[in-house]
This record gives C-alpha cells, sequence and structure tokens, in this order.
C-alpha cells in the first residue's frame, strides 16, 4: 500500500522529559517529489527529520524510510540517503575539495566519481576556491559546501534542514531548480524543511506544522484555493486562527487525498524501479567482519587531518610529555639543599674552632686504651660541610628560638660547655657516668617540624653526619669503629640506602601521566563531532559505530605510544634513572597504561554532552586516582577498604609492577606482573563495551 512513498510516518509520538515534541503525527513522502515540511522553531520539525533518519526513536508510532525501518544497516542510515543538518557539520580543518571526497568516499564513491561530481557541484553551488578551508568560509559559503556534500553522492532521498539559509536569493534559485530537475531527470525525493515558506511554492507537497502535529498536508496549490489565499503564509495564518478558535477540525486536520493530485513528476514504485538511473549507483560496500575499511581509512584521514592542522595541538602533544616529565624528575622528590641550620657552642667560642687541630680531638694512650677528647663540638662543625646544611651561627639558644619561630632556619643544635669531657666519661665508662654529664655528653637540638620533609630530612641527615663522625672518632682512638655503628647489620637486596624519593615516585609519573595524557586527549574526541554535527551526519551516511571507534582509537593509539615512551626515555636517558629491568618490558606497561587512559577519555567523550562537562569529569578522576593509587605514599598507609578499592584501580598495581621492573628487574612475563596489567586490560576491554553500547543506543 506505501510502495510509492519514501517517507511515512504513522501515528507517531516523541517527548522530551515532561515536553511533548510531536503527539499523533501522520506524514507521507512520496517517492520523486519534492515534500516542504513548515513550521516555526520548535514545532518538531528537526526532531522529526531525526526520527526519519534513524537517530532519535519514537516513542510510539512507525516510521518507514525508503520501505525500510530507521536502522536498517545499509540502507537508512546509508548512501541511498543524503542528509543535511540545521547546523553545517563540516569539518574546520578540511579544504573544501577535502569536504567533498570525505562524504563521498563514505558513501563508498571511486574518488574518479567525486572528482567529477565535485566539478559539476562547484559550478552548480558556486562554492569557493578548493584549497580554502572551511573555517575560512562565510556562513552562506558553509552552507553551500554543506549541500554539496549532501548531494555529492546522488541518493533517492533527500533529507535536508534549512538547506537555503543564509543563500542569496539568486542562488536559492538556482538551487531549486536543480532539485526540480534531480526529482524530474533521476527520480529523487527531497524532504526539507525552509524558514523561506514562498519558496515552496516549487514543491509537488507541503506539510505545515505547529505545535507538534501537522495542520495540513496538501499541494501548495489546493491549500491556496483551500484556503483562499494568495500566499502559503496566509493560509498558514488562517490554519493558525482556526485552530486557536476551536473551529479546525478533527477532519480537516486529516484531510484525506481527494484534493490531492500528484504531480507529473510523481510515479508508482513499481515505475520507479524500471527506470534506469543516469548514474550509476555506488558500488555495495566490501566488509571485514562488519566494518568497511573504506569508511575506515576515510574516517582515520579526517582525524589525523584535523590533528594535524590543529598547530596548538600539535605543540601541547610534542612538548607536554617532554616538559611535564622535566619538572617533575627535576622539582619533585630530589635532595634537599641548602637548609638553614643553626649552631650555639658554648663548648669553645667560634673564633676557637679555628684554631683547633683535629689530630688533637682525640688523642689515644696506648697504654690504658683510653683517649683524650678535646674541642670535639669543632670537629663536629667540620662534618657539617654538606650541600643539605648551611650553617648560621648564633650566641644563644633565645635567638635561635626566635630564628625559628621566624622562618629563618629550620632547626638549632647546640654544644653544652663541657661537651669533649663528658663525652669523654660516657665513652670511658657508660655504666658509671652520672646522669648530669650524660646529659652533657649529648648535641641538643630543636626543629620546625611544620614542614615534615624539612624538619625530618635534616634530622636524619644530622644523625648520618653524627654516625660518621662518631666512627672517625673512635677510630683515631685507636678502637674498633664498628663500636661507633648502630647495632644493626644493614644489608639492601633492591635500591640503595640514600636513594632519592624521586626513585619511589618515578613509577607513578610514568604510569598516571600516561594515564592522564591518554584520558585528556581523548575526552573531547566525540564531544566536538557531536557539536560540529559531524557525528550525527557520519552516522547518516551508513557509517557504523564500530567504524568511528576504529577510526579514532587507532589513531590516538599511535598518539598514546609517543606519550607512553617520551616520559620513559626522558627519565631514563636524559635525566639518568638507573633501572634493572628491561626497556621493553616498561614501555609495554606504559603503553598499556596511556592505552587504558585513552580508552576512559573516549568513553568519558562519548557519555558527555558538552565540552566542560567532559573536562570536570576528567578533573574529578585525576585527584582520587593520585591519592588513592600509591604514587605519593605507599598503600599500606591506607585503610583496607581504602586498600582494596585503589587496587581496583586501573593504575595502582601496574605502578607496582613498573616499580618491580625498574627497582628489582622482574619481567613482565612473569606470573605477577602479568595478572598486575590485567586490571588495566580488564578495563580497556569493559570501557570499549561500554562506549559501543553508549554510541549505538543513546541517540
Amino acid at each position: 500500500m506505501t510502495d510509492h512513498l519514501a517517507v511515512y510516518v504513522k501515528s507517531a509520538q516523541k517527548t522530551y522529559g515532561k515536553d511533548t515534541i510531536f503527539e499523533n503525527l501522520s506524514m507521507s513522502v512520496e517517492k520523486a517529489t519534492i515534500y516542504g515540511l513548515l513550521g516555526a522553531s520548535g514545532c518538531g520539525k528537526t526532531t522529526l527529520l531525526n526520527c526519519i533518519i534513524g537517530r532519535k526513536k519514537l516513542d510510539k508510532g512507525d516510521v518507514w524510510t525508503l520501505g525500510y525501518k530507521p536502522g536498517t544497516k545499509g540502507v537508512v542510515p546509508g548512501p541511498r540517503m543524503g542528509y543535511m543538518p540545521q547546523d553545517t557539520a563540516l569539518v574546520p580543518e578540511y579544504t573544501v575539495k577535502e569536504t567533498i571526497y570525505f562524504f563521498g568516499r563514505i558513501a563508498n564513491m571511486s574518488d574518479d566519481r567525486i572528482f567529477n561530481r565535485f566539478y559539476e557541484l562547484s559550478k552548480l553551488l558556486d562554492l569557493p576556491p578548493r584549497n580554502q578551508y572551511v573555517r575560512d568560509c562565510s556562513g552562506g559559503e558553509q552552507r553551500r559546501i554543506s549541500l554539496a556534500a549532501t548531494i555529492v553522492s546522488e541518493p533517492e532521498l533527500l533529507i535536508l534542514d534549512e538547506p537555503t539559509v543564509g543563500v542569496d536569493s539568486v542562488l536559492r534559485e538556482k538551487i531549486w531548480s536543480y532539485f526540480i530537475e534531480l526529482v524530474r531527470d533521476q527520480k529523487v525525493t527531497v524532504l526539507l524543511t525552509t524558514h523561506y515558506i514562498e519558496e515552496c511554492n516549487g514543491a509537488d507537497k507541503v506539510g505545515l506544522m505547529r505545535n507538534g502535529h501537522l495542520l495540513t498536508e496538501q499541494p501548495p496549490l489546493i491549500i491556496l484555493s483551500l484556503y483562499e489565499s494568495e500566499t502559503l503564509e496566509q493560509a498558514f495564518l488562517k490554519l493558525c486562527i482556526q485552530e486557536d478558535e476551536g473551529k479546525y477540525s478533527d477532519i480537516e486536520k486529516n484531510q484525506n487525498s481527494m484534493y490531492y493530485t500528484p504531480s507529473t513528476s510523481m510515479q508508482s514504485f513499481q515505475e520507479y524501479q524500471s527506470t534506469e538511473k543516469l548514474l550509476e549507483k555506488p558500488n555495495e560496500p566490501y566488509e571485514i567482519w562488519g566494518v568497511n575499511p573504506k569508511h575506515v581509512q576515510s574516517l582515520l584521514h579526517k582525524n589525523w587531518t584535523q590533528f594535524k592542522r590543529n598547530i596548538m595541538g600539535l605543540i601541547l602533544f610534542g612538548v607536554l610529555p617532554i616538559t611535564q616529565t622535566f619538572f617533575f624528575v627535576y622539582c619533585i622528590g630530589g635532595q634537599l639543599r641548602d637548609l638553614k641550620l643553626g649552631i650555639i657552642n658554648y663548648e669553645v667560642p667560634w673564633d676557637g674552632c679555628h684554631m683547633y687541630d683535629k689530630r688533637l680531638s682525640a688523642i689515644p694512650n696506648s697504654e690504658t686504651y683510653d683517649c683524650t677528647f678535646r674541642n670535639l663540638s669543632c670537629r663536629f662543625i667540620e662534618y657539617l660541610d654538606d650541600p643539605m646544611i648551611d650553617i648560621m651561627r648564633f650566641d644563644g639558644v633565645d635567638d635561635a628560638t626566635e630564628a625559628i619561630k621566624h622562618g629563618i632556619i629550620i632547626a638549632y643544635i647546640y654544644f653544652p660547655q663541657n661537651f669533649s669531657q663528658c663525652y669523654e666519661e660516657k665513652a670511658r665508662d657508660m655504666l658509671s657516668v652520672d646522669p648530669e654529664s650524660l646529659e652533657s655528653a649529648k648535641i641538643h637540638g630543636e626543629f620546625d617540624m611544620s614542614s615534615k620533609p624539612l624538619g625530618e630530612g635534616l634530622k636524619y641527615k644530622l644523625i648520618d653526619l653524627f654516625l660518621d663522625f662518631q666512627r672517625d672518632l673512635y677510630q683515631d682512638c685507636n678502637w674498633n669503629k664498628r663500636i661507633g655503628q648502630p647495632p644493626i647489620n644493614e644489608h639492601y637486596l633492591f635500591g640503595k640506602k640514600y636513594d632519592p624519593y624521586l626513585m619511589f615516585l618515578i613509577p607513578g609519573l610514568l604510569a598516571t601521566f600516561g594515564f592522564f595524557f591518554g584520558a585528556t586527549m581523548t575526552s573531547q574526541i566525540i564531544v566536538s563531532e557531536k557539536c560540529e554535527g559531524v557525528w550525527d551526519r557520519s552516522l547518516a551516511a551508513g557509517v557504523t559505530t564500530l567504524e568511528v571507534v576504529l577510526g579514532h582509537l587507532i589513531l590516538q593509539f599511535s598518539i598514546c605510544v609517543f606519550h607512553a615512551l617520551t616520559p620513559l626515555i626522558v627519565t631514563l636517558y636524559i635525566y639518568g634513572l638507573e633501572y634493572q629491568g628491561s626497556f621493553f618490558h616498561m614501555a609495554l606497561i606504559c603503553i598499556i597504561q596511556n592505552s587504558c587512559g585513552l580508552v576512559l577519555g573516549f568513553y568519558i567523550s562519548v557519555a558527555s554532552k558538552t565540552h566542560s562537562q567532559a573536562n570536570y569529569t576528567v578533573t574529578g578522576i585525576l585527584l582520587p586516582v593520585i591519592i588513592m593509587c600509591g604514587m605519593l605514599w605507599p598503600l599500606e598507609s591506607l585503610p583496607y577498604f581504602l586498600q582494596l578499592i585503589s587496587k581496583c584501580l586501573p593504575v595502582t598495581l601496574p605502578i607496582v609492577g613498573l616499580r618491580n621492573v625498574i627497582r628489582k628487574g622482574e619481567s613482565f612475563w612473569t606470573p605477577q606482573l602479568l595478572t598486575v596489567n590485567l586490571i588495566p586490560i580488564g578495563w580497556i576491554t569493559v570501557l570499549i563495551l561500554l562506549s559501543l553500547w553508549q554510541i549505538k543506543t543513546v541517540k
């Protein structure tokens, strides 16, 4: 019954939240005709078109496009239908020629045929120069390019949303003449919306839409006759007034076909099927596992062109990994330097220390195995000649305490008046020395621990220097210098005693930087395409969601390999980090981490509706992951339930694995490291599946 219809909508209903966009709407578009859908902004025209092309779903009712339900693979969407959205929906980084070639290729056209069509359309639509970038074209020029991209493949059905907005009257008349020629000679069906009501006088049929329903659906001449009007605008106004006054009956709202006489351009479905097209139709696409390689190639070219022509993006792409790594390794976790330490010496005046002789500070007695100590405070001060320490002299404790309060120094130490004598008594017989002498044998100090890294760093440095001082002192007394060592025999199986804190941080740096570089790079991709309209337009042309995902992920994976290897090369070969394991194994872990971040960013981009939403999501994920992943502080410090959550994060266990490769020389293929990397691989799999589901189901 509907073989002669290109589009048939029956009892359609669509709501958005609590608002009804259209309800119980029916319309029919005969094949090989021009159908003009007219109505004020917001009446539901664009939403109805999106339902017809399959980009939105009806809540109730049915839609058939070219005899098929929207969503039928290879038909609707597909190259048999050309769709021009209300926005220009073009790639700003493309030239005019590249734009036409892109839309022609995803419609499975050969390059020779695209070249011929581009030449024809350039003359017809007065397109800008072929090498001019779309972003440099005016609004009117962009709409002409958009129209050319829609009709380049000569589809059977053209669905055009405001195709002549911003076009001068001469060119508008030329475009309409071309539409009439397409209908007459090639039996194309044109369904369009327009602001210019009167230009639809040339249509075979118009539908006047208001508040989500069709007031009437008839040829222009019949509408003018029925409502005794000279223009369609007057007829539309009369219909609106009658509806507001309640004089517009249900019978009139659904006028039957007795008033409708098909134009000479209309033919039956059977006649249409037997008519030969003047130009060849696109070839059937060659597919591998449901993927058209030509589509993927075109999408890759588009994505690469957008990337390489974004100058600021290219600069950030090349510079950010290097600069971020440079600042990290040189600003975080390095050795502390020039910490202000106050010295108060009650034993020897400052001038006296300049004249003391180190050889006379410890005089051994070979007969009694005793040792006489003199000016030990001056001897210890010599050991404070270290890059970490910058000595400041003070005359008393009160002055030094005030200096700490005002942030001038980090700490101060002072030597009691009889320090050397009491230290000698303590060394000779620790069990019999009186408590007062024992207290005087100590170096006393006070520290500012408001900055724990500074206070702790200076404290442990002083302890290490004092142990060095004590060992040398015992050796000068001909005593066994081991007596001056702590009663612990230390051996380091992995790492070194004085490795900087940066050695602990580096694996976290490599894993998390790669993860968030990947997430940041891809978090805007789909959002940008949705906002530009290229997303809907590509899918309407027959590109599948899987092809879109592949087109982005293949390019982004290549980029993420660079982002994974660059920080690794900087830290290992420029900064000179010592490592035990294989570079290949470290690179493999980093690439997996970058890939995981890439897929996370891609999913965020798919799920987000705006750039701000995508940015907030990435930023909101960043801080909790860095705090909980063990990059800054060991996992053992977390409460048990947070440890469990942390180990499920995509970066936590890979940081541990990367640390084992760098510091212990473990292989990626050991069971422990393979298990560790199953976490990010699992995240990658889940996020890809979620992205595909989100793209496919959410319209």
